[in-house]
């Protein structure tokens, strides 16, 4: 199986990615079967900060190619992901912050039994 993931470049606390076709079972920095971008998290510049082939990206998609978390985010936000892929985008992206909201509200009923149960004194 194919998947679009990234490389990682660059040096300690200065990364660099490139953005790749793989088979799955290489390792990160293995065999690279068609490159296809790359992002650059540290610039200043937004219009340098990414690049990537959209039509080879698409081309990828249709013949099968699944993109790590990432990537699938990167290509959400530009719009480039099929419907059927960015539904599910979305429906993960929204657990995700269901789930964020639930552990703020646990740990403010926490925090407020906490502060009921401790007496004033100490």
């Amino acid at each position: 199986m194919v998947r679009i993931r990234m490389q990682r470049h660059g040096r300690k606390h200065k990364p660099f990615y490139r953005i790749n076709a793989m088979e799955k079972r290489v390792q990160r920095d293995g065999r690279v079967l068609e490159a296809l971008g790359w992002y650059d998290p540290l610039a200043a510049d937004e219009d340098k900060r990414l690049s990537l082939k959209e039509d080879r990206i698409k081309y990828w998609l249709s013949v099968g190619a699944q993109p790590s978390d990432t990537c699938r985010d990167i290509f959400a936000k530009r719009d480039m992901l099929p419907a059927k892929m960015k539904a599910q985008w979305e429906a993960d992206r929204k657990a995700a912050r269901e789930r964020v909201e639930s552990r703020k509200a646990a740990q403010q009923a926490a925090e407020g039994s906490e502060a009921v149960s401790k007496p004033a004194s100490e």
